[in-house]
């Protein structure tokens, strides 16, 4: 379990990346690849879901609040 954390937290750092350079959609792929390693990776969710508000996807991001 501990290295499925470790590749999750991988994900979700490179999706910070992605999305600080505004490059939303990726960021959102780095998101959703982190929580299917672990679906309740709340950090993750929450960061999926400002990247959605981003790209205007406002029913994407209420569903990952």
């Amino acid at each position: 379990m501990k290295n499925n954390n470790i590749s999750a937290n991988s994900y979700l750092r490179s999706g910070k990346v992605k999305f600080k350079l505004k490059n939303y959609e990726d960021a959102i792929e780095e998101y959703t690849k982190a929580l299917s390693i672990n679906p309740e990776y709340i950090e993750a969710l929450y960061e999926r879901g400002l990247a959605k508000i981003e790209i205007l996807d406002f029913l994407g991001a209420i569903e990952d609040y």
